[in-house]
């Protein structure tokens, strides 16, 4: 996720920013998260997000000299549909107003990075914003600790490292339900004693949903050691969030830089496909399809983008690639429309004439340069044998055409 232009203030956080130096609370309430494109609207007059999809609580403020960090945990636990991340908006509390307001906001566009719904890919992500908060005497936010998790260097104050001594008990709730941790005290009453194995730590038989299995359960599926004629069985089944085998995947997935045309004027969420709009797209962003496609439609900005193919409106012909019919094309090219031949004969008399093919026999009359002479008017008209437009096509369909990445 990339904010080249970091956060921006707008004018009503500008103005709650302000009060703060003279005394105000600045009092940060929660992030929201959106897709919304960046449109005409100055950002500085923003009052929400284009398009807001999730609403983050606060769960850690660190407050500087003339800056806080404001952290926020986002999980896709609750997200059914994938999406782009491409807003980011800080909110706060005006006392004035007596409302909350977006202080400052940020829009990632073609950098986003794509939040997967909970059933593809499970998602966590840890992120801290940095504020400018200039004098302000007192800042604050409101934290939902409940919605807080640790990761490795919260832990560095508080676990000892190899060859330190434990000065401390680390204390763990009680609850044992869902995925909470338990105590040491009720760990010994289901743990066995140490050089007895007449203690087991008893695991229950179902194995629905994210229930525990049995070691006897699981040694019917697990291979043996050392031996490679038993494999872990994975059901053949694919819905839902059923595992499926490698051949099965690897039989199944598209190639990057494949196109496809799909029946509908947008693309669906949770494909990883881009529409050949001829768009100049990251390097880093689409690594997999730039390895394979390069610059072949396009260098892009000729450091850190390159473009995709633009098929709007065109026709798709086969590379010819060596076969004779389009000889010289050059794989990836474009190519001019023609039209193929049309040809016609007439012989004239002075009173008479006989016309084939695109042309007809008007009318007698005088020549054109006005001599008296007598002469036909021959007329050359290509629809009296085929049919005409204002282009050369064949029968067509449209559809959308995409691009794996």
């Amino acid at each position: 996720m990339a904010f080249n232009d970091g956060l921006i203030f707008t004018d009503l956080g500008l103005a709650l920013q302000a009060k703060a130096e003279i005394g105000t609370e600045l009092s940060f309430t929660r992030v929201g998260i959106g897709d919304g494109e960046l449109g005409t609207v100055p950002i500085e007059s923003f009052t929400n997000l284009v398009n807001e999809l999730v609403s983050l609580d606060i769960v850690r403020l660190n407050t500087y000299e003339n800056s806080a960090t404001i952290g926020v945990n986002l999980t896709n636990e609750s997200i059914e549909t994938g999406f782009y991340w491409k807003e980011l908006g800080l909110f706060a509390y005006d006392p004035d107003l007596d409302q909350e307001i977006l202080y400052c906001y940020g829009n990632a566009g073609e950098f986003a990075d794509y939040i997967a719904a909970y059933e593809d890919e499970i998602i966590e992500k840890r992120i801290n914003i940095l504020a400018i908060v200039g004098n302000a005497t007192s800042v604050t936010a409101i934290i939902n600790e409940s919605a807080a998790f640790v990761v490795y260097p919260d832990l560095d104050d508080y676990v000892q490292k190899a060859g330190d001594t434990m000065t401390g008990n680390l204390i763990i709730p009680e609850g044992t339900s869902a995925n909470h941790a338990v105590n040491k005290s009720q760990l010994d009453t289901k743990a066995a004693t140490a050089g007895s194995s007449s203690q087991t730590f008893s695991v229950a038989s179902g194995t629905s949903a994210n229930h525990a299995v049995t070691k006897a359960q699981l040694d019917t599926k697990a291979a043996t050691a050392g031996s490679s004629s038993q494999v872990f069985s994975v059901a053949t089944g694919t819905s839902a969030n059923h595992a499926v085998t490698k051949a099965q995947l690897d039989d199944n997935r598209l190639p990057v830089g494949s196109v496809v045309w799909i029946a509908v004027s947008s693309i669906p969420a949770g494909h990883r496909i881009l529409k050949c709009n001829g768009a100049a797209i990251s390097r880093a962003t689409y690594a997999d399809l730039f390895t394979v496609i390069g610059t072949t439609f396009g260098v892009g900005n000729g450091s850190t983008t390159f473009n995709i193919p633009d098929l709007r409106g065109e026709f798709v012909r086969g590379w010819d690639n060596s076969r004779g019919i389009d000889s010289g094309r050059v794989f990836g090219s474009s190519q001019a429309d023609a039209l193929q031949n049309i040809t016609g004969s007439f012989y004239s008399g002075s009173y008479t004439a006989t016309t084939t093919g695109a042309f007809s026999d008007a009318s007698g009359g005088s020549r054109p340069d006005g001599s008296n002479e007598t002469a036909r008017k021959i007329t050359f008209d290509a629809s009296t044998v085929a049919r005409t437009s204002t282009e050369t096509r064949p029968r067509n369909i449209a559809l959308l055409a995409c691009i794996r990445y």
